[in-house]
C-alpha cells in the first residue's frame, strides 16, 4: 500500500511539474539569441529618378527628382504634372501621398517633379526690394523645367505647383504671375510675411484683368504666430476677390497642426480641395450620368478626363456584378472595352457577367 501511495504521489508531482517545466523551457528559449535567417534575395527598390540639367536662365546646373505613376512604363497613358518645390525634402512624401490618393480614386494619377534647391532663400523670396532672382527662378521653371518634362514624358495639359513656407510664397507668386503656366496652386503655411507686397500686387493684376491666375488655388495655414498669420490674412482677403471670376479659392485652416506637421495633413486636404469633384459618387449605376461626370471633369480641368480601367472594373462594374445586377454590369464592362479594348480584366469581367446573367432565373 505504501508503495502504491508513493507511486501515485510521484505521478501527480510529475503531471503538475510538466507545465512548469514547459514554462521554464520557454523562458530559457526566449533568452537565447535568434539565428538570423538566410537572405535569398536583396534588391533595391526604384523610388524615382534624378535628372540634372544646365540652366541657361540661372547660369548653374539644377536637379529634378521625378516620380512616375505606377504602371507608366507599361502603358501609353499621359498624365498631369505636379511641380513640387523644396524637392529634396518634400517630394518623396508628397509623391507617395499623391500615389495613395490616386489609387483610391480621389485625385488623378500624376507625374511628380521635385525641384531641388541650390539656395531657397535666394531663389524663392525677395531680397529686400530686389526680386530679380525670384523672377529668374520663375522663368527657369517656365522656360526650362516645364519644356524638359513635357518633352521627356507623356503629359496632360494640367500643371500644379505646390510649396510649403517659402515654397508656398513662391507657388502663390508663380500661380498668379503672367504668363499663366499653372492650372492649380497648393500653398502650405506660405511665408507671405517675406513677400506680401509681391504676391498682393500679382493678385491685384489678375483682379484688374491684366494677367491670368491658376484656376484652382488652395491655401492651408497651421497654428502659426501672429506675425506670420496677419500678413497671410491680409493677402488672402485680396485673393478671395478672384473667386468672383473663373478662379476657385479654397482657404483651409488646420489650427491643430504646426509648421512641420502641416506637410502631411495640409497637402492631403489641399489636393482633395483642388480635385473636390473628382471621385465618382458611391453606387454609380447610370452610364449616362457617369459619362456626364467625366465630361464635367474634362471641362473643369481643361483636358479630356476618362475613367481608369481600375475605376470601371473595381468601383462600378464588379460591385454591380456582386449585387447580381448583371445587365448593368455588362453595360459598364462593354463601355470600358470601348475605352480599353486590350484590357484582360474587362474582358474577363464581361464574360463572367454574361455567364451569370444566362444562369440567373428570369425576373418575375
Amino acid at each position: 500500500m505504501n508503495h502504491l501511495r508513493i507511486t501515485i504521489a510521484l505521478t501527480v508531482a510529475t503531471i503538475w511539474c510538466l507545465p512548469v517545466q514547459g514554462q521554464i523551457a520557454g523562458l530559457v528559449a526566449a533568452t537565447q539569441p535568434y539565428a538570423a535567417p538566410e537572405v535569398t534575395d536583396d534588391q533595391p527598390i526604384e523610388a524615382g529618378r534624378i535628372v540634372t540639367f544646365q540652366s541657361q536662365v540661372l547660369g548653374e546646373d539644377r536637379r529634378l527628382i521625378i516620380f512616375l505613376p505606377r504602371g507608366y512604363e507599361q502603358s501609353d497613358v499621359a498624365y498631369p504634372v505636379a511641380y513640387l518645390l523644396d524637392g529634396e525634402t518634400k517630394s518623396r512624401l508628397w509623391a507617395a501621398m499623391m500615389e495613395t490618393l490616386a489609387e483610391r480614386d480621389h485625385i488623378p494619377a500624376m507625374i511628380a517633379v521635385g525641384i531641388v534647391n541650390k539656395d531657397r532663400h535666394r531663389d524663392m523670396m525677395p531680397q529686400g526690394e530686389d526680386t530679380s532672382r525670384l523672377v529668374l527662378m520663375h522663368q527657369a521653371i517656365a522656360k526650362e523645367i516645364i519644356p524638359l518634362i513635357e518633352s521627356r514624358y507623356r503629359t496632360k495639359p494640367f500643371r500644379l505647383i505646390a510649396g510649403h513656407s517659402l515654397g508656398g510664397l513662391f507657388a502663390l507668386y508663380a500661380g498668379t504671375s503672367p504668363p499663366r503656366h499653372f492650372d492649380a496652386v497648393v500653398a502650405l503655411d506660405p511665408s507671405v510675411q517675406e513677400g506680401e507686397a509681391l504676391v498682393t500686387e500679382a493678385a491685384k493684376r489678375v483682379i484688374r484683368g491684366d494677367s491670368e491666375a491658376a484656376a484652382h488655388i488652395a491655401t492651408v495655414m497651421s497654428n502659426v504666430q501672429p506675425w506670420v498669420r496677419e500678413p497671410y490674412e491680409r493677402y488672402v482677403d485680396v485673393l478671395d476677390q478672384l473667386s468672383n471670376g473663373p478662379v476657385t479659392i479654397r482657404r483651409i485652416d488646420e489650427l491643430k497642426e504646426d509648421h512641420g506637421s502641416i506637410l502631411t495633413l495640409g497637402y492631403h486636404r489641399a489636393l482633395r480641395a483642388v480635385f473636390a469633384d473628382w471621385r465618382l459618387p458611391l453606387n454609380s449605376d447610370d452610364l449616362d450620368k457617369v459619362k456626364m461626370h467625366f465630361a464635367r471633369q474634362s471641362r473643369i480641368l481643361g483636358y479630356e478626363v476618362l475613367p481608369t480601367e481600375r475605376t470601371i472594373v473595381g468601383y462600378i462594374a464588379m460591385p454591380l456584378f456582386w449585387d447580381k445586377r448583371y445587365a448593368k454590369a455588362i453595360e459598364f464592362f462593354e463601355w470600358g472595352l470601348t475605352l480599353y479594348p486590350q484590357s484582360q480584366a474587362l474582358r474577363e469581367g464581361l464574360a463572367r457577367a454574361r455567364a451569370a446573367a444566362a444562369e440567373a432565373p428570369p425576373a418575375a
